[in-house]
């Protein structure tokens, strides 16, 4: 602490991250396709932030500067065999390709943002981040079974500046109620793809970027034994960031899709109807779909006999969510306490790959478990044994068909998972 109102925190980070990856990619016992990725990353980063209030509290502000450094390598190594796909009809499915990518990565940002009181209960925010971003990335393809250099090791590089403002407005109706809404942008700087065969080079894709409106309110009622939330948003979402698969060679890579808008409303409701006894319920829906498509999504689509248009769901959003909960507090005297809690989580149909009907995930529902005890000598530890996916139902982060080598591949979520967990709070 600076002083009694102003404070300065600083936070420093290392990550230091080793991956390997084996995927058999023919779904059987045999070496038909194989692939190994060997991955590695290290990253920086540092940040001094300046926190406080002013003018007899009035103005509450925040403001900081943020460095971003990653040095990455990945190698991957891919062979497959002729007659493996049996739906190519060609000898060219024979193959050993041996694959080579390195990425710098930095971003420096300055932001602030300051609340002014200007009446009673009525509070305007106003903010901003100005943010650079550079990247600088190789790569190198080698058919390992003709020595051939498909791409030479080719180098591109570019860097992004953005400016991000947001806007505000916070009314405190009562000591119970509180209404807001704001106005704000996004940026995701843009980057590089995996280059194609034939000394294409490497592929790059532009920044993606985000307005979106918010308005909803904070209540509390029954002196605070019920609490609802609600928030109805907009956005306007352009050069959607897409993977795609490129055909013949199901090359995974990334472009810009084209653009896009998202609206919908999240709500949840929280009650303590008597001590020890508490139920909680949220409800969400979320329209995204695509409102025009880019060309080199539309032919990458395409390939894969697909199609892509507006109105195109985005991947990984469900247009609904919900959940329900409940939990007790046991009271054991002298030896502390003891809460069961169950919950139940719905997600409806979602599209996994874009664009393709088949490759999506149903509507599906978990249960989750839990019972945590709190011994009376220190409350400020937790000790718990979680059961997630009671049911052990089946369901997929991600799946993918291929139409020219009829690969079906998938990754399936977690089963039924069961563990410890033990809490410190200080």
């Amino acid at each position: 602490d600076l002083s009694d109102s102003i404070a300065l925190k600083s936070t420093t980070a290392y990550r230091d991250l080793d991956s390997y990856i084996q995927v058999a990619g023919d779904g059987t016992p045999y070496a038909g396709n194989q692939a190994q990725s060997y991955a590695t990353s290290k990253q920086f980063s540092q940040e001094l932030e300046l926190s406080g209030s002013m003018l007899d509290g009035n103005v509450n502000f925040v403001a900081g500067l943020y460095y971003f450094n990653e040095n990455a390598t990945a190698v991957r190594y891919g062979k497959s065999y002729e007659g493996t796909y049996a739906v190519t009809g060609v000898v060219s499915d024979a193959r050993s390709q041996n694959e080579f990518y390195t990425l710098r990565a930095e971003s420096i940002a300055a932001y602030g943002q300051a609340g002014v009181k200007v009446a009673p209960g009525l509070e305007f925010v106003l903010g901003a981040r100005i943010n650079r971003d550079f990247k600088r990335y190789s790569a190198k393809l080698v058919r390992a079974e003709t020595n051939t250099v498909t791409n030479p090791l080719t180098y591109a590089e570019d860097n992004w500046t953005s400016f991000t403002p947001r806007v505000g407005v916070n009314y405190k109706v009562s000591d119970d109620v509180f209404l807001f809404a704001s106005y704000a942008k996004g940026f995701k700087s843009g980057g590089f793809g995996t280059p194609l065969t034939g000394g294409a080079g490497i592929p790059s894709y532009d920044p993606e970027t985000l307005t979106t409106y918010e308005t909803g309110l904070k209540s509390s009622w029954f002196d605070n034994k019920l609490t609802f939330n609600l928030a109805g948003f907009y956005s306007d979402y352009k050069g959607v960031q897409i993977t795609i698969i490129t055909q013949p060679n199901s090359f995974r890579t990334t472009q810009n899709g084209g653009d896009a808008e998202i609206y919908g409303f999240d709500m949840d409701l929280e009650a303590a109807p008597f001590p020890g006894l508490l139920l909680n319920a949220s409800l969400g829906y979320n329209h995204a779909r695509f409102t025009n498509v880019s060309p080199g999504a539309v032919a990458a689509s395409a390939a894969n006999g697909l199609v892509h248009s507006a109105g195109t769901p985005l991947p990984y959003v469900p247009d609904w969510s919900a959940s329900v909960g409940a939990q007790y507090a046991f009271d054991l005297g002298g030896l502390g306490s003891l809460t069961p809690r169950i919950d139940y989580a719905f997600k409806s149909k979602a599209v996994l790959t874009l664009a393709d009907p088949s490759t999506f995930q149903d509507k599906y529902g978990l249960w989750n478990a839990k019972l945590s005890f709190v011994p009376e000598g220190n409350r400020n530890v937790e000790f718990s044994l979680v059961m997630n996916n009671v049911f052990d139902k089946t369901y997929y982060y991600y799946r993918n068909i291929s139409r020219t080598t009829g690969n079906n591949l998938g990754q399936a979520a977690d089963p039924r998972l069961f563990y410890a967990q033990l809490r410190f709070k200080y």
